[in-house]
């Protein structure tokens, strides 16, 4: 047979679970969203599922499953965590690379937000899109490569 609890400990028990909800709730909305300052530039490497950026002071160098890119550029944070900046897309194949190759691209433009230590990216091409790609900085992509 199930025990029934006194109505004021069954009150007391709601009341400190109320309470804790609150307490969770407003440290959420105090903890806050943390943006880079506006004209920072954007640097480290960056990983998350199907992709993988590093930043330089010159540009960047991404990693996709079956594709890499490059930023010709030093990427600046806008207003709002924004960023724009504009580079190459080179589309991969399965199999090895042949000697003197040339490789498929076609230019690319990457636009995106970061906020704390993540990062979305949209990468715009002529014809199609990618993403968005969510990233995390310094955590490790995770990359599968075309066989």
């Amino acid at each position: 047979m199930a025990r029934v609890l006194p109505r004021s400990r069954v009150f007391l028990k709601t009341e400190s679970l109320m309470f804790s909800f609150a307490l969770l709730g407003t440290a959420a909305c105090s903890s806050g969203v943390v943006v880079p300052p506006e004209g920072s530039l954007l640097t480290r490497s960056w990983g998350g599922t199907h992709i993988g950026i590093t930043f330089t002071e010159s540009g960047g160098a991404i990693e996709y499953d079956c594709a890499r890119g490059t930023i010709n550029e030093p990427v600046r944070i806008g207003s709002n965590g924004s960023f724009v900046a504009s580079g190459f897309h080179f589309r991969g194949h399965g199999g090895p690379v042949r000697i003197n190759e040339i490789s498929d691209s076609v230019t690319a433009r990457y636009s995106g937000t970061v906020h704390n230590n993540v990062m979305s990216i949209l990468v715009r091409l002529p014809a199609d899109s990618l993403g968005p790609y969510s990233l995390v900085q310094d955590a490790s992509p995770r990359v599968f490569r075309c066989l």
